[in-house]
């Protein structure tokens, strides 16, 4: 039987089943745990290094792949 016709025909079924799933989602909504704030780490750091007269090349060589390998050493 094709569901529509059957929901057409047997309304007070399809309404009674409609109220179940969603008075059960409600409940099944509010009894989710969650907490009040929940904690998360946003690690980031900006490091500005002002070399005049070198180009991104050299102060990417020099400066910030040094710089970047010594901060993910770091604990924390």
């Amino acid at each position: 039987m094709d569901l529509a016709r059957f929901a057409i025909e047997k309304r007070l079924i399809s309404a009674l089943a409609t109220l179940l799933i969603l008075i059960g989602g409600y409940f099944a909504y509010t009894a989710l745990p969650r907490f009040e704030d929940p904690e998360f780490i946003i690690r980031q750091a900006q490091i500005i290094t002002p070399c005049p007269g070198a180009s991104a090349d050299e102060v990417a060589e020099e400066v910030t792949d040094v710089v970047e390998n010594t901060l993910q050493e770091l604990a924390g």
